[in-house]
């Protein structure tokens, strides 16, 4: 993790740093994050140099992601390297950035979306590490809104305190 802003406080650097280790560790892919101010006009040659500059993913046969966040801009990105293209092709990357990490950021919950998109990312490279494709019809189901609206569902009372199996009637 690369705070050259200081986007994050140090608690959540450490928490990352350690999620991205035990991703490293189970998939052998090698994901980092640069959160810069100084990012420029074109975030996407930014991203991809950096990426080159860092030697991301040169290890691990080119299985690499890179999340960079340009704190001033308010703007993402998400480089892929070619050996993950097919695990995370740019609809679903764009999900990402879109439905999962920018809603959190904007409620101010930095740690939470950045945890809960690493969580996603490890999902995806489970699921892919047991033969799974992606499918792009699971994104677009999700985020059709009448297909949200339209389905089972379940009530039931929830109480504010729990009584004791002794009071229980």
């Amino acid at each position: 993790v690369m705070d050259e802003a200081g986007f994050l406080d140090p608690y959540g650097i450490d928490g990352l740093e350690g999620y991205l280790a035990g991703i490293n560790a189970e998939s052998g892919v090698d994901i980092r994050f640069i959160f810069s101010d100084g990012v420029g006009d074109d975030i996407a040659t930014y991203s991809r140099n950096r990426a080159r500059e860092l030697r991301i993913g040169r290890d691990m046969d080119r299985r690499s992601m890179l999340f960079v966040y340009d704190v001033k801009g308010e703007r993402m990105r998400i480089e892929v390297g070619p050996q993950m293209e097919g695990m995370f092709p740019d609809g679903f990357v764009g999900y990402l950035m879109r439905e999962q990490t920018a809603g959190l950021f904007a409620a101010g919950k930095r740690n939470i979306a950045l945890k809960s998109t690493l969580n996603v990312v490890s999902y995806r490279l489970r699921e892919a590490a047991l033969g799974g494709e992606y499918n792009p019809k699971a994104v677009a189901y999700i985020t059709n809104p009448v297909r949200l609206a339209a389905g089972a569902g379940a009530t039931t009372r929830a109480r504010g305190r729990c009584r004791s199996a002794d009071s229980a009637g």
